[in-house]
C-alpha cells in the first residue's frame, strides 16, 4: 500500500477544494502535492479532477473513487482504533 498517503492527500484535496491546501495541511508543498497526484491518477489511469487555475473539481471517476477511498480510510481508522483499545 505505498500509495496511502496520495489516497489521503486525493482525499483531503476532494473535500478542501484545493489541493494546494491540502497540501499545506498534510505538510506538503504545492509542487510536492502535485506530484504526489499525478502519480496517483497515472497509477490509476484515470482523470480524477477538473483542475484550473482557481478551482478544483470531481470527475465522475473522481467522485466513485472518493467515495471508495473514503470507506477504505474509515476501515483502517477503525482498524487502528480496535488495536489500540487492546
Amino acid at each position: 500500500m505505498d500509495n496511502l498517503g496520495d489516497i489521503r492527500l486525493f482525499v483531503e484535496a476532494a473535500q478542501q477544494g484545493s489541493l494546494s491546501t491540502a497540501g499545506r495541511k498534510m505538510g506538503l508543498t504545492p509542487a510536492a502535492a502535485s506530484a504526489r497526484l499525478t502519480k496517483l491518477k497515472a497509477g490509476l489511469k484515470a482523470r480524477l479532477f477538473e483542475r484550473t487555475t482557481r478551482q478544483l473539481r470531481l470527475t465522475d471517476e473522481g467522485r466513485l473513487y472518493l467515495n471508495c477511498c473514503r470507506q477504505a480510510l474509515q476501515s483502517l481508522d477503525d482498524a487502528e482504533a480496535a488495536l489500540q483499545a487492546g
